[in-house]
């Protein structure tokens, strides 16, 4: 069953009282339906009508290892997720400026906790294909949207330059200085329909990683933690991912080849 509702996004803990409303109409209607939150809390109640509790990945090394500990004993889901935080340049993040295998790295971190905790069993990004440009005075003029031009084309024929600003206003109205590059955005706008992006490969690559560790088990544990420990240790040199995904994969090999 991957269908869902979600809702009550990042919300302060004083709207438990609509989550129950909401939630729990929803659950009376639809009882085989999940439901799913965004939720930084350091407690949720097991007996929320909640079944899928999403938590900024950094929490969970903060307090959500234990604060999960109840919540997923009664059968319930931990999720994790990133988005413009952590921003720190010392957490792993997607935007357009970092290296792209950080991306990767964070399923990294969610199979080794995986192994070695039984959770998080998912990840949430809240967006792929948001893009929100400057639209006034306050953050430099208005940009006109419109497809990337061809690399073979115009001013930008030989580079790898978009003929666009990277900058994501995303709480633009509120905020207007506020933007990330590349915050809730994958996939780009090009002529005969979205193009996809070396982060949205990393991505992949990582979830990838994380379905081969998960296969390996225990044995991942001291292969992972060589390249990441926590959200803030962490080693993106390529050439070791690319051995330690090496020694994974030959360890599976080896365990598949003993059973033939």
């Amino acid at each position: 069953n991957r269908s869902y509702v979600y809702g009550f996004d990042e919300v302060p803990a004083h709207c438990e009282p609509q989550l129950r409303q909401v939630f729990g109409a929803v659950k009376e209607a639809f009882p085989g339906l999940n439901t799913m939150a965004a939720i930084n809390w350091e407690h949720l109640p097991t007996d929320l009508p909640l079944d899928i509790w999403v938590l900024q990945y950094q929490l969970f090394d903060e307090f959500g290892l234990e604060a999960s500990r109840t919540w997923t004993e009664a059968g319930k889901d931990l999720w994790l997720y990133h988005c413009i935080e952590p921003g720190g340049p010392q957490y792993l993040n997607t935007f357009a400026e970092r290296p792209s295998i950080q991306g990767r790295l964070l399923f990294w971190l969610a199979a080794l906790w995986e192994i070695q905790y039984g959770r998080p069993t998912g990840w949430l990004y809240y967006e792929m294909n948001v893009w929100k440009p400057c639209n006034g005075p306050s953050c430099g003029g208005a940009v006109h949207k419109h497809p990337i031009a061809w690399l073979s084309e115009g001013d930008f024929r030989g580079t790898a330059f978009t003929d666009w600003p990277e900058a994501n206003f995303i709480w633009q109205g509120q905020y207007d200085t506020i933007f990330a590059n590349g915050d809730g955005q994958f996939v780009y706008p090009c002529p005969d329909g979205p193009c996809g992006s070396v982060r949205l490969d990393a991505i992949r690559d990582g979830l990838e990683d994380w379905e081969l560790f998960r296969e390996v088990g225990s044995e991942a544990v001291p292969l992972i933690k060589r390249v990441v420990q926590s959200p803030t240790k962490w080693n993106a040199d390529p050439q070791l991912v690319f051995s330690i995904r090496a020694e994974a994969a030959k360890i599976l090999m080896t365990r598949h080849a003993n059973l033939l």
